[in-house]
């Protein structure tokens, strides 16, 4: 990394890149990247607690051995 710019959310890389905080690059040939942001979450579980939860697995009934 050759420059730092945290107040201002982006590096300067050796190799010409600037990169950015929210994973957005400018290549030196002009070319971008765009960010790599993850999707929001939908409404419905936005603030009403909703956490993803395993379901029980089914335990198979044992073999009763007969002799």
């Amino acid at each position: 990394m050759t420059n730092r710019h945290c107040d201002q959310g982006w590096s300067l890389l050796c190799n010409g890149v600037i990169l950015f905080d929210d994973t957005g690059e400018i290549l030196p040939t002009g070319g971008i990247i765009e960010p790599r942001r993850v999707p929001p979450m939908p409404r419905s579980m936005v603030g009403s607690g909703a956490v993803a939860t395993r379901q029980p697995m089914a335990v198979p009934t044992p073999r009763v051995r007969t002799v």
